[in-house]
């Protein structure tokens, strides 16, 4: 009985050593914990733009990503479209956390294969705290398209005519019945 004991004791205080004696391999860690200047910034990314969120929604169930959609009101590098939709980390997104409907924004945005990108470790921030950003990037700004009238009818037209169709449907089946 004196080993069993003996035996426990030792493999408990093993176990104990290689808790706090073992060494992750690797540990890595967000490279932006640095902040750029403006004009730095500026050239690292694809676009720049001051933008209202419109909408933000999940990407997709196995996503981490949300997929906000912005309209545009200024752009300095690479947007001409007065509408956006932009991905970015439903974790972290415009600095201190993920876009918020209805708040502005000066966005720092890179083109992936996906679309635009509000990428991590992005300066993006909201407008209240932009002012000097601002002030450097007036010189670059660029028009941005004036949003087109499509002349299309919208899905609640189309989704009308299904109902109206329906309720045709449904009245001819209610008058057979009856007549019969």
């Amino acid at each position: 009985m004196g080993e069993a004991k003996r035996y426990r004791w030792w493999l408990v205080a093993s176990a104990v050593w290689l808790m706090f004696s073992w060494q992750p391999f690797k540990a890595e860690a967000l490279s932006c914990a640095h902040a750029y200047e403006i004009e730095e910034a500026y050239t690292m990314y694809d676009a720049v733009i001051m933008a209202k969120v419109d909408k933000v929604r999940r990407a997709s169930l196995v996503s981490s990503d949300n997929e906000v959609r912005l309209t545009v009101e200024r752009s300095f590098k690479g947007i001409e479209e007065p509408e956006l939709k932009v991905r970015e980390d439903m974790n972290w997104g415009a600095t201190d956390g993920p876009s918020e409907e209805g708040k502005r924004y000066l966005f720092f945005l890179n083109r992936t294969d996906q679309g635009w990108q509000n990428p991590l470790c992005a300066p993006s921030v909201e407008l209240e705290g932009a002012d000097d950003m601002l002030a450097y990037l007036a010189a670059y700004e660029i028009p941005v398209k004036e949003q087109e009238a499509t002349g299309r009818p919208g899905w609640w037209l189309y989704g009308g005519l299904v109902m109206l169709v329906m309720l045709m449907l449904g009245a001819a089946l209610v008058i057979k019945r009856r007549q019969r």
